[in-house]
């Protein structure tokens, strides 16, 4: 019922953007707006790869230098990083723009970028082989580091552009090129007005299958229950699934292991999960038969499994035996049955998220543990090639289990940034963070509803764990109560 009362809403938006394209095309020039500002954005990014070119020679004659005196050679790092923030920041403002901005730029901008690249090859080979420097430079950065014993190059627990134990960077795409969705066309609209007859067309075409996809998407056989979730029924954590009322409960497991970290397919047919033994099953929700994923990596304990958008990818984290509190992030296909690692970043990776055009990974990477006399856990966004990882906040907290909005505009995670696990939500367009939750007990686990209207997470506010949902824009507040009355605790809910 959810789904169908948009349908109508849907077929007039299908109407009124064909009359919207061929208007468009008949009053409007066939000149790109964006033109200017991407051809500045383009020279821009091509001297911020030269400013980290310089940076990493810089740092690697400074490691040369000190690297018999581990003390001046921290002192100098940490001088360097510095020095570099500011070089970047006036270069920012020499382009009268933000680091914000330009990083949010691609995202925005991704098709218009692709397209001036491809009509300015020589600047697309400059930034190739300025990636392939980058990328020899931090290989010899991180071969020179690991000469040196004991070297920390994250002092006072504050973030350094590079770690001790450096990974892989392609500095172009900043932000993986959008796929478009349903919340994305509008663009579209836009864009009709200024391409071609056949342009147009074949815009309309494609939006008919977005527009329609998700209509036939509602009238599919969906199982009612629509939470999936763990609960300690009988002495372990089982699997259960739900409808976002309460009612319909259903129990999907019942095994000597703890069930962990659902995640449901697109078609809400399937559930991938992890369990205390360190392996990662997939279970229809309908036949209740489960099959344990073949995944061929010698053994090792895997969690975090993570359905990609078309069903056809499992995202996971895999620790790492021999190297203490280690994990790396690993992706694997369900029809080639190949396991790929995307990232081997410094310290351990947890939770990784599929961006819903199935191009990015959220991820929460620890920083700091002992060390630092607390965790430090930030949010940072890779794309599924492993070619190039960002940070994605500083909020000098345990920041966790990040997962995005429907319409890819938001990112909802758990953090004590606020001294109390609440719900935040980064919003990607402003960059605005805004605290969602305020209570006293801890709140966890945050899972968007497939409209994004609102948000399930698991709270203590009643004294056990329960899982509560909230309404975005109205802010009510409601408690889900699978078990009625029973004192029965629930914890990693997905919607």
């Amino acid at each position: 019922m959810r789904c169908r009362k948009y349908i109508n809403s849907y077929i007039k938006f299908i109407i009124i953007s064909i009359i919207i394209s061929f208007l468009g095309f008949t009053i409007y020039p066939r000149v790109s707006l964006a033109e200017i500002s991407v051809k500045i954005y383009c020279q821009l990014h091509l001297e911020c790869m030269q400013l980290e070119e310089s940076y990493l020679n810089e740092l690697i004659s400074i490691v040369k230098q000190y690297q018999e005196d581990s003390d001046d050679l921290e002192q100098q790092l940490e001088k360097k990083r510095e020095e570099s923030d500011v070089t970047k920041e006036d270069l920012y403002s020499s382009y009268e723009t933000t680091s914000e901005e330009y990083i949010n730029y691609m995202s925005k901008h991704g098709d218009e970028v692709d397209a001036y690249l491809k009509d300015n090859n020589d600047i697309k080979q400059q930034m190739d082989d300025l990636s392939q420097t980058i990328n020899s430079l931090l290989d010899e950065f991180e071969s020179l580091m690991k000469k040196i014993k004991g070297i920390d190059t994250e002092p006072s627990g504050q973030r350094t552009e590079i770690h001790t134990k450096i990974y892989k960077v392609v500095f172009y795409p900043l932000w993986s090129r959008k796929l478009m969705s349903a919340a994305t066309v509008n663009v579209l609209v836009f864009y009709g007005v200024c391409y071609s007859m056949h342009k147009v067309i074949n815009i309309i075409i494609f939006k008919l299958c977005l527009l329609l996809a998700p209509i036939a998407y509602c009238y599919a056989e969906i199982p009612e229950s629509s939470l999936a979730f763990v609960a300690n029924v009988d002495g372990n954590w089982d699997l259960f699934a739900v409808d976002e009322d309460g009612t319909n409960l259903q129990r999907l497991t019942s095994t000597p292991y703890d069930e962990r970290d659902p995640s449901w397919s697109l078609d809400r047919q399937k559930i991938v999960y992890s369990t205390s033994d360190g392996q990662l099953n997939i279970i229809d929700v309908k036949t209740k038969e489960h099959q344990q994923l073949p995944v061929k990596t010698k053994g090792n304990p895997k969690t975090s499994p993570s359905f990609s958008p078309d069903g056809k990818r499992i995202a996971f984290v895999e620790f790492i035996p021999g190297r203490m509190d280690d994990t790396d992030l690993m992706i694997f296909d369900l029809e080639t049955k190949i396991c790929k690692t995307v990232l081997d970043q410094y310290g351990p990776q947890f939770w990784p998220a599929w961006s819903p055009d199935g191009s990015r990974l959220i991820y929460a990477n620890t920083h700091c543990s002992v060390d630092c006399g607390r965790i430090i856990q930030e949010l940072w966004i890779t794309d599924t090639q492993g070619g190039y990882a960002r940070q994605l906040l500083m909020t000098n907290a345990l920041s966790q289990q990040p997962v995005w909005s429907p319409d890819e505009r938001k990112i909802a995670f758990a953090s004590d940034k606020g001294g109390n696990f609440d719900i935040w939500v980064l919003s990607l367009d402003g960059w605005k963070l805004e605290q969602m939750t305020t209570d006293e007990g801890m709140d966890v686990s945050p899972a968007w509803s497939p409209d994004g209207d609102e948000i399930a997470f698991i709270s203590t506010k009643s004294g056990k764990m329960e899982i509560w949902v909230k309404d975005i824009k109205g802010g009510e507040l409601r408690r889900v109560q699978p078990f009625g009355d029973k004192e029965i605790e629930c914890k990693d809910v997905a919607w």
